[in-house]
C-alpha cells in the first residue's frame, strides 16, 4: 500500500510538469504570434509607405510636366550641375503622408535635364523612401534658341532706325528689308531678307542682303559684305572681308577691302580702292584711278583699265583687255582675245594675247627674251615693241588660273534665318498657372510691375493698351492681345547679376504693339510676334527685341541679355517626356 502511494505521487509531479511546460509553450507561442502579427502589421505598413511614396514622386513629376511656372523657375533653380532645391509637394491624409521632393540637377542639355528625385511616405510607424534619376525632354521652343548666338534683333518684315547713332550688341536678322542710319554700330552680323542700307558707321561681323546692299560713306565692315542685288560701297569704306554679289559691285573712291572682290556680273572700281585679294567677275571688270590690287584680276568677260592702277599678280580675261596709259602689272597679262595698251605702263612679267595692239609709247614690258605674245595679230609703230614680240600657238597661251576653281561662280550661300516663333494667345490662355490682369490691378492706367509675383501673367483682353513701369523679382511673363507701353524705367530688382527676368508678349497687330517712351530703359525681352516695337529717342532695351516689325529711335540701344533670353519658353510650355533612367528605395522601416 505504502509503495502505491508513493507511485501516485510521482505521477502528479509529472503531470504538473507538464502542465507548466504546456503553460510556458503557450505562452511562447502567444509571443511569438503577436510579435509576427506585428510584423506582418509592419509590411503591411511599409508595403503602404512605399505606395504612398511613389504617389509623391509621381506627384513631383506630373509637376514638371504640366506645371508652367516651375519651368520657368527651373534656370535659376537648377543653374549649375549640383544644384539642389525642394519642390513643395508634401501632403498629409488619415495614417500617413508623403514628404516634399529634393531635387538635384545631375547634368543638363539645351534640349533636356538629368534629375534626381527623393520622396518619403510614411505610414503609421513605417516609412519608405524612393530616389528617382530622370531625364525630362523638352518641347518648347526657348527665346535664346531663336534669339541665339549672341542675337539681339529679329524682325519679320523690316528694322529701320530714325536718324542714327544706334548701337546694337549682338546679331540683326530681318526676313525683310534693314536701314541704319548714321554712324550706327552693330556688334554682330546684320542679314536683311531685303535691300540693306548702312548709311554710315561700323558692323563687327558680316553684312548679308538678298536684294541690293549699299554702304554709305565711310561705313565699315569687319566682315564680308554679300548681296544677291547690286552692292554699292559708297568711298571711305573699310571692310575685313570678301565682297561678293550676284549682280554689279560699284565701289567708289578710297575703298579698302581685305578679302577678294567678286561678282556673278560686273565688277566697278572708282578712284583710290584697295584690294587685298582677287578681283573676278562673270561678265566684266571695269577700273578707273589709282587701284591697287593684291591679287589676281580675273575675268571671265572683258576689263578695262585707266589711269595709274596696280597690280600685283596676274591679269586674266576670256575677252578683250584695254588698258588706257600709266598701269602697272607685276604678273602675267593674259587676253584670249584682244589685249590693247594704252601708254606709258609697266608689264614685268609679259604679255599674251590672241591679238596684241601696242600703238602708244613709253610701255616697257619685261619678263622673257620676247616678253610679248600673240596667237593672230600684233598691231604697233613702234620697233622696240616688236622686236619684243612672238607668233605662238593658241596651245600655247598660259592656262586661265588655278585658283578659278576656288572661285565659286554660285549664288552665295544664305544664312539661315533663325525666324519668329509661332506663339498663339491660347498658349497663354486658361493655364491653370496663369495670373489674370483686371481693371483693378492698375493704379490710373498703369501696372506697377513690381506687385507682380513670379510666374505668366494675362492681362485682360477689355484692357486695350496699358503702361508698365517699376522693379520686378523672379521670372515674369506680361502677355496681353492689347498694346503694352513702356512708360517709366522697367528694371531687374537684383541688378545684372540677378536671375530675375521679364519677357513682355503683346500680339497686338498694331506697329506699335509694344512701344518705349523717350529716355527709358528696359531690362525685358520684348516680343511682338504680330506687330511692332517702337521706340522714341535715347532709349535702353536690354534684353533684345523680336517682332514683326522694329524702329528704333535716335540713339537707342539694343543688347543682348542672354541671362533674360534663356528663362523663357514660348508657345506651349511642356516636357516632351520623362524617361526614368534608374528606382530604388533609400530607407527601411522605422
Amino acid at each position: 500500500m505504502y509503495k502505491q502511494m508513493n507511485n501516485k505521487g510521482s505521477a502528479l509531479v509529472l503531470v504538473v510538469f507538464a502542465m507548466l511546460i504546456s503553460f510556458f509553450l503557450g505562452i511562447a507561442l502567444l509571443e511569438v504570434s503577436t510579435v509576427e502579427f506585428a510584423m506582418a502589421n509592419n509590411h503591411v505598413d511599409g508595403v503602404k509607405a512605399d505606395y504612398i511614396a511613389e504617389a509623391g514622386m509621381n506627384k513631383a513629376i506630373a509637376s514638371f510636366m504640366y506645371n508652367t511656372e516651375l519651368l520657368q523657375e527651373l534656370p535659376v533653380l537648377l543653374e549649375n550641375i549640383g544644384d539642389t532645391f525642394t519642390l513643395e509637394i508634401g501632403e498629409s491624409f488619415a495614417g500617413g503622408s508623403f514628404s516634399d521632393a529634393e531635387i538635384k540637377l545631375i547634368d543638363k542639355a539645351k534640349e533636356y535635364i538629368i534629375i534626381e528625385l527623393t520622396t518619403f511616405g510614411t505610414y503609421h510607424h513605417a516609412q519608405r523612401g524612393i530616389t528617382c534619376q530622370g531625364k525630362l525632354n523638352f518641347s518648347y521652343n526657348q527665346a535664346d534658341q531663336f534669339m541665339a548666338s549672341n542675337t539681339a534683333v529679329i524682325c519679320k518684315e523690316e528694322f529701320t532706325t530714325e536718324s542714327g547713332l544706334i548701337y546694337v550688341d549682338g546679331h540683326v536678322f530681318c526676313e525683310g528689308g534693314i536701314s541704319l542710319g548714321w554712324n550706327s554700330t552693330v556688334l554682330g552680323d546684320v542679314f536683311g531678307y531685303g535691300n540693306v542700307h548702312l548709311e554710315n558707321g561700323t558692323v563687327q561681323g558680316d553684312l548679308y542682303g538678298t536684294k541690293d546692299v549699299f554702304l554709305g560713306w565711310n561705313a565699315h565692315v569687319t566682315g564680308d559684305v554679300t548681296g544677291r542685288g547690286m552692292i554699292t560701297v559708297d568711298g571711305g569704306n573699310q571692310i575685313g572681308g570678301t565682297v561678293f554679289g550676284s549682280e554689279n559691285i560699284l565701289l567708289k573712291w578710297d575703298a579698302d577691302v581685305a578679302g577678294n572682290v567678286k561678282s556673278l556680273s560686273t565688277v566697278t572700281l572708282e578712284g583710290k580702292n584697295q584690294i587685298g585679294g582677287d578681283v573676278f567677275s562673270s561678265q566684266h571688270i571695269d577700273i578707273d584711278g589709282q587701284c591697287d590690287i593684291v591679287g589676281d584680276l580675273i575675268s571671265l568677260g572683258s576689263i578695262m583699265m585707266n589711269g595709274a592702277n596696280t597690280i600685283r599678280r596676274d591679269c586674266f580675261a576670256l575677252g578683250d583687255m584695254d588698258f588706257a596709259w600709266n598701269e602697272k602689272i607685276d604678273g602675267r597679262v593674259i587676253c584670249y582675245e584682244t589685249f590693247t595698251d594704252g601708254g606709258g605702263s609697266q608689264y614685268k612679267s609679259g604679255i599674251w594675247g590672241r591679238n596684241v595692239v601696242m600703238e602708244e609709247w613709253g610701255t616697257v614690258v619685261s619678263g622673257s627674251t620676247k616678253p610679248i605674245k600673240y596667237v593672230d595679230q600684233f598691231y604697233t609703230d613702234n620697233d622696240t615693241y616688236r622686236n619684243l614680240a612672238e607668233k605662238i600657238d593658241f596651245s600655247d597661251m598660259p592656262d586661265f588660273p588655278d585658283n578659278l576653281d576656288n572661285i565659286e561662280i554660285t549664288e552665295p550661300e544664305i544664312k539661315l534665318f533663325p525666324g519668329i516663333p509661332d506663339v498663339k494667345l491660347t498658349d497663354y490662355q486658361g493655364q491653370m498657372v496663369t495670373k489674370y490682369i483686371t481693371t483693378s490691378d492698375l493704379i490710373s492706367g498703369g501696372l506697377d510691375l513690381s506687385l507682380l509675383t513670379p510666374g505668366v501673367h494675362y492681362i485682360d483682353d477689355n484692357i486695350s493698351s496699358v503702361s508698365v513701369y517699376g522693379e520686378y523679382s523672379g521670372i515674369i511673363s506680361l502677355v496681353s492681345k492689347g498694346k503694352i507701353k513702356i512708360s517709366h524705367h522697367v528694371t531687374r530688382a537684383g541688378g545684372e547679376n540677378d536671375h530675375d527676368a521679364l519677357m513682355i508678349l503683346s500680339f497686338n497687330p498694331s506697329s506699335d504693339a509694344i512701344s518705349v517712351d523717350y529716355n527709358k530703359t528696359a531690362e525685358a525681352f520684348l516680343f511682338a510676334p504680330e506687330g511692332g516695337i517702337t521706340t522714341e529717342s535715347s532709349v535702353l532695351l536690354k534684353g533684345g527685341v523680336m517682332g514683326k516689325r522694329v524702329s528704333i529711335g535716335w540713339q537707342g540701344e539694343i543688347y543682348h541679355i542672354e541671362s533674360i533670353l534663356n528663362k523663357f519658353g514660348l508657345g506651349n510650355t511642356a516636357v516632351q517626356s520623362f524617361e526614368v533612367i534608374n528606382w530604388r528605395q533609400v530607407s527601411g522601416v522605422l
